[in-house]
This record gives structure tokens, C-alpha cells and sequence, in this order.
């Protein structure tokens, strides 16, 4: 989804480092970062508080995680009620 595309430039660009360094840096597991850049898992407040602080994101780059994390979250509510 669009969320993990964010977080995948924002790796790139801020940090140069690769998933599994940047995974190891935020102190999470790595196949469960590659699953927030890929869009299989929807990330929560606690990681995009921790991937905010290690980029530092300014406001605005935060609040834009925010609003694709409720995008996203609604686009898979609206996927799952379509598949009933």
C-alpha cells in the first residue's frame, strides 16, 4: 500500500542503510520491517514514533505517515467488506 513506499524513500533517502541495518538500528525484526515497506503489514503508532525520531521526520513528514497508515487501514476494511 501507500504507506510502505513512503517508508521505503524515506529509508533510502534519510538513511542509506538497507532494511536489515535500519531494522537493526529501530531494534525490530527485519522481516517485520521488509513487511512495512512492502505494504504487507500496516505499521502502528510505536513504529512510526520510533522511524520518525531515527529519521528525524519533521512534523509534517509524520502527519503524512499518519494519514497513509488511516488510508491504508480504511482501503483494507473497504477490500475486506467488497470480498464478503
Amino acid at each position: 500500500m501507500r504507506t510502505g513506499k513512503w517508508i521505503q524513500k524515506f529509508r533510502a533517502e534519510r538513511s542509506g542503510t538497507s532494511q536489515r541495518g535500519f531494522a537493526k538500528m529501530l531494534g525490530i525484526d527485519c522481516g517485520n520491517y521488509n513487511k512495512y515497506e512492502t505494504g504487507q503489514l500496516i505499521p502502528g503508532e510505536d513504529f512510526l514514533w520510533k522511524f520518525s525520531q531515527e529519521l528525524k521526520l519533521n512534523e509534517v513528514e509524520r502527519e503524512l505517515l499518519v494519514a497513509l497508515v488511516s488510508c491504508d487501514k480504511m482501503l483494507r476494511l473497504a477490500i475486506q467488506e467488497d470480498e464478503k
